[in-house]
């Protein structure tokens, strides 16, 4: 290799660092890009381009077969415990890859750099490299779709992403700094260590320290606010410093803190907007349905805006939402900057939008306390208006008519809303919703939309690109019956698919035995009318009304099994699609992935999607 003259040497390197800086960035860009081409955009365009009787493209989703059993999930039980641990290989071999690129990039093109040792070379490059993984750390954190829109990529595994990428600029820094320290430890040059451009170097590998360890799950579920509160402190303080520490580390600095600065800038505008045009002015209601559990309703003004079309999952949202998506809610009297993340559960064709949220900690359980607060204090008579707080403002209805003194008025705003990237519906032969508790704010909606899509499709008689006869059946885990009247609204506008026979609705009551509960109660409550023998009866091949089971859990395997061998000895033969979607704890969503992933090659199996929402 021809030397480079001395006197060019360190133009080179520099050039050849922010070169391999920039690559190393590019190569994370694209690797989400093309997995969003072939695991999301593809796939989403064929399905909705199916026949009638069967799925065309087979060698495509046989391909996503190959892909799925290499990248399915395993369980392994912890001993003596009832504690079982899922993982999945495949994520190993995604990380070792981009592991492998990164090492690759640190050390390509330094050989013929000689007028410093070579190791110290390498030290430098590894730090440009380690920074070109910067912005994808904070692009995975922006709220906006445009990250999911892209790669389909749901919201908790892009965190998880995050968290990933995260540790790997820590190490890459935490290996630049030392391969730099131990150099200029061996030529006895302590002076180089305490110039303020290494000082700052080191206050941001501090920072950058406390956001990587201090990111534990213990801390997040228990002090999500003092997370929350150091997290954006010590990246503010990184970030500054470390554009500062180094001319080279200026352009990633800068690309990182104006994709988060844009994103957050958006999601305000919109929010802004959202309060203002709203007919209650932000003013939302809060209402308790048990100790552990309440609902919020925001009005919006609703847009034409159609969030189905593909070009507007690209874009933010205004006045309207798709099912299954989710919002991020502060309420100011609690938190005035905290946002936490709540799946809407009502359609846009409502205008308002409904959530349900279970009380844990921090910001849910302070919220449900000023809710318990302000409600005792609607319902006890008072003739002294001193008694009232600063909150009465708020709890008065800006609208005309008799108040519900169980109903809370607070003022709230929302940013969103986000998520729900899974595939077209209607293009399945069979749709099998999973849900845990609370997790049917999520699949109730997409049920809900999909059979008022088919409705609609009937009534103009558009048969193209969907099967004439879906089966679709929702399966519902919860502790207790009195559950079942956190979605009473929606669950009425399902059941009359119920009583026509175009869909299922299973529910477990897990906690209760059959003598604990009156079913026919149950369903007076749903309905609002007076059941009949047979709204709890049996056909040949539906139940017409909702299915109680109390004193069980669903048998997840046996469900999978029905829908595929349901599917398999259809009248025809052709290739077939199920898609199961399922949210709730990751230990339940996780369960039904292992049990698709037993039917993806069994003889004429169908085609099997499977998307999930997790919490925990």
């Amino acid at each position: 290799m021809a030397s480079i003259p001395f006197y060019e040497q360190f133009y080179v390197e520099k050039e050849r660092n922010i070169r391999y800086q920039w690559l190393n960035y590019l190569f994370c860009v694209m690797v989400f890009i093309v997995h969003g081409v072939l695991f999301y955009w593809i796939p989403r365009f064929l399905r909705n381009r199916r026949s009638v009787n069967s799925m065309k493209f087979k060698p495509f989703f046989v391909f996503l077969d190959v892909w799925e059993s290499l990248n399915r999930c395993f369980s392994i039980r912890v001993p003596f415990t009832k504690y079982v641990h899922y993982y999945q290989p495949s994520l190993l071999i995604l990380f070792v890859m981009f592991i492998i690129v990164n090492t690759r990039f640190c050390y390509l093109e330094t050989a013929d750099i000689d007028y410093l040792p070579r190791l110290y070379v390498i030290g430098k490059r590894v730090g440009r490299v380690g920074l070109g993984n910067l912005p994808m750390v904070y692009l995975l954190v922006t709220k906006n779709d445009l990250v999911s829109s892209i790669t389909g990529l749901q919201h908790d595994r892009i965190v998880h992403l995050h968290q990933w990428f995260a540790r790997l600029v820590f190490v890459m820094i935490t290996i630049h700094m030392a391969l730099c320290i131990q150099y200029w430890l061996s030529i006895d040059f302590l002076v180089m260590l305490n110039i303020p451009p290494q000082i700052f170097g080191f206050i941001a590998y501090a920072c950058l320290f406390l956001l990587t360890f201090a990111n534990v799950k213990i801390i997040r579920r228990w002090a999500f606010d003092f997370f929350m509160v150091q997290h954006r402190i010590f990246s503010f303080i990184m970030l500054l410093l470390a554009f500062f520490h180094n001319g080279g580390s200026k352009a990633m600095v800068v690309l990182a803190v104006h994709q988060l600065v844009l994103d957050k800038i958006a999601s305000r505008i919109f929010g802004i907007i959202h309060t203002r045009k709203s007919p209650t002015k932000g003013i939302s209601e809060f209402e308790i349905l048990d100790d552990e559990t309440y609902r919020v309703t925001l009005t919006i003004k609703k847009s034409s805006m159609d969030p189905k079309t593909w070009y507007n999952t690209l874009l933010p949202k205004y006045g309207t939402w798709k099912a299954g998506q989710h919002i991020y809610l502060t309420v100011g009297k609690v938190s005035r900057f905290q946002m936490h993340p709540f799946t809407i559960y009502s359609l846009a064709e409502t205008g308002k939008i409904k959530l349900v949220i279970r009380k844990k900690n921090g910001f849910t359980k302070k919220l449900m306390n000023k809710i318990a607060k302000m409600k005792e204090e609607q319902l006890t008579p008072s003739t002294d208006d001193s008694d009232n707080d600063d909150h009465t403002a708020d709890s008065l209805s800006i609208h005309e008519g008799p108040k519900d003194l169980n109903i809370v008025k607070l003022k709230a705003t929302f940013q969103g809303p986000y998520g729900g990237k899974y595939h077209t519906l209607t293009t399945f032969d069979s749709v099998a919703f999973f849900a845990a508790g609370s997790g049917a704010s999520f699949t109730f909606p997409v049920c809900l939309d999909l059979m008022q899509t088919i409705e609609e499709k009937e009534i103009n008689r558009d048969y193209l690109y969907r099967p004439k006869d879906p089966y679709i059946r929702f399966y519902w885990a919860i502790k207790k019956s009195d559950n079942i009247t956190w979605y009473n609204d929606i669950l009425k506008k399902l059941l009359p698919y119920v009583d026509s026979g175009k869909l299922m609705i299973d529910i477990y009551v897990t906690q209760e035995d059959d003598g604990d509960i009156d079913v026919q109660d149950i369903l007076h409550k749903v309905s609002e009318k007076n059941p009949t023998e047979n709204s709890i009866a049996q056909s040949s091949k539906y139940h017409v009304g909702p299915v109680i089971t109390c004193g069980e859990r669903p048998n997840l395997g046996d469900i999978v099994a029905h829908h595929v061998n349901y599917l398999k000895v259809a009248e025809d033969h052709f290739y077939k699609a199920l898609a199961l979607l399922s949210c709730g704890p990751h230990s339940f969503n996780n369960m039904i992935k292992i049990e698709s992933q037993k039917h993806r090659w069994t003889k004429d199996s169908p085609s099997i999607y499977y998307y999930d929402e997790a919490f925990d």
